[in-house]
């Protein structure tokens, strides 16, 4: 089972991590990206998830962001089945509220 996590409860985490240590990943096609995305979280579009898969630790859980929460569930199963923990933030961008970085982040 996939765990999930409201925008809410993220964005209490976000402000809780000084160390940065939470790692957020947006899958969403890159012009939906830039358009607005989550301060520090890493755009992997879902589609190049295998081309990702080596960079993602066993011992880290990544946040998955999309924009309602479809995609990230699906690349929530996908790393999921290979061995990844993972968590999917529910309602993705439609939902937040807290503040958003506009641009390229590459």
């Amino acid at each position: 089972m996939i765990e999930q996590i409201s925008t809410a409860e993220l964005e209490n985490l976000i402000n809780k991590d000084q160390n940065d240590s939470l790692i957020i990943v947006d899958v969403r096609k890159p012009y939906e990206y830039e358009e607005g995305h989550i301060a520090n979280s890493v755009n992997i579009p879902l589609n190049q998830l295998p081309l990702a898969l080596e960079s993602f630790e066993e011992d880290q859980n990544y946040y998955m962001v999309c924009h309602l929460g479809q995609r990230s569930m699906h690349a929530c199963n996908y790393l999921a089945a290979n061995g990844v923990k993972t968590t999917n933030v529910i309602g993705g961008m439609e939902a937040w509220v807290g503040d958003i970085e506009i641009g390229n982040q590459y």
